[in-house]
């Protein structure tokens, strides 16, 4: 009697698990889990909407303990699955024949009650990390220590985009940047308004142009420095710095006639984004019309409110700039306050020069 009940058991699981069926929905419900038909390769979405990757013959089941291993052997032999592991919490991973319906056998699985669970298996998403040695200093950019100190979650960015075979200019408007550093990617784009040349290095002592172009844009993941926000990885390119060199670092150094030609140089240029990291300057006509030929031209412009304690000033002020502030470690406000900023960063060196 027992031996028929086997061989019916078998009977019925050769029965249930068909060899080949076509998908045509394009949302399907299995168990509660949502799985979604997209781009011709199925995906399985989680409660918040996020879709991965589902690897259709890969299988996990757990034995009830009633049920002996045997009959689970036998259905795999007969129709081409594969017992690829069995771990000591009972856990065994299965691998399904290519032409087989994955959420038919999944079905199939279910309504035979021998499974204490059934999963079809997914590509996990791989959250990168990088290798420069600053970068675990760089709480500001993710909490990697889980201090609970302010941070932009830019890993969660690397994970889906870590640069791009056509990277976006960025016009750093400053006091110039050191392209010799070797965080840096080496360009020839820019211009001196100090020296008048092509050559827009800093001062010795000028700084500031370079720590802003490394947040932006040094080098990620090359095992050097700091990690950038947008510094591309591996051999993918990040983002280009376009170098407008405008003043000096000394105070009332900025040459605030030469900013507005800074800008337009930039977009006539190719620049995408350009940041600008003064203010406390009064409103310039000449600037402001400069600001709007840029917007207009399809430019991202990024200007720091001011670390006085003041309200926000020029040109960050301008409703077609985003006005960028800071915070402190224990989230108390630094710098210029006021309903027109925009964005909170934290406020910490993390680049200098070589």
């Amino acid at each position: 009697m027992k031996q028929t009940k086997f061989l019916l058991l078998i009977l019925l699981l050769l029965l249930l698990l068909p060899h080949k069926i076509v998908a045509q929905d394009s949302t399907i419900i299995l168990d509660g889990r949502k799985y979604v038909f997209e781009n011709n390769q199925w995906f399985a979405e989680d409660n918040n909407g996020e879709k991965f990757k589902l690897a259709p013959e890969s299988f996990t089941v757990k034995l009830k303990p009633n049920v002996p291993m045997i009959a689970l052997e036998n259905v795999c032999n007969a129709r081409g699955i594969e017992i690829e592991r069995v771990n000591r919490l009972g856990f065994i991973d299965l691998k399904l024949p290519a032409n087989a319906c994955f959420h038919t056998a999944y079905t199939s699985f279910l309504n035979l009650g021998l499974f204490e669970s059934i999963d079809v298996n997914t590509y996990a998403k791989l959250h990168i990390e990088p290798n420069d040695p600053g970068a675990w200093n760089q709480y500001y950019l993710f909490d990697w220590l889980g201090n609970g100190y302010p941070h932009a979650n830019v890993r969660d960015a690397w994970d889906t985009e870590t640069g791009s075979t056509n990277p976006v200019i960025v016009a750093v408007i400053d006091v110039g940047v050191d392209f010799n550093n070797q965080d840096l990617i080496n360009n020839e784009l820019g211009w001196d308004y100090v020296d008048v040349d092509n050559d827009p290095n800093p001062r010795d002592n000028d700084n500031h142009g370079t720590i802003m172009s490394g947040i932006i844009a040094a080098k990620t993941n090359n095992d050097t420095a700091v990690a950038g926000i947008a510094g591309g990885w591996g051999d993918n390119y990040g983002t280009v710095i376009m170098a407008l060199r405008v003043g000096i670092q000394e105070y009332d150094g900025f040459i605030i006639d030469k900013i507005d030609d800074a800008i337009i140089f930039a977009v006539n240029n190719g620049a995408k984004v350009i940041n600008m990291s003064f203010g406390n300057i009064i409103t310039n006509q000449a600037m402001e019309v400069a600001i709007v030929y840029a917007y207009n031209q399809g430019c991202f412009l990024v200007a720091s409110v001011g670390n006085t304690g003041q309200p926000v000033t020029f040109p960050a002020s301008h409703p077609l700039v985003v006005a960028v502030s800071g915070i402190l470690k224990d989230w108390t406000h630094y710098g210029n306050k006021g309903e027109e900023i925009d964005v909170i960063q934290h406020r910490q060196k993390i680049f200098t020069r070589s």
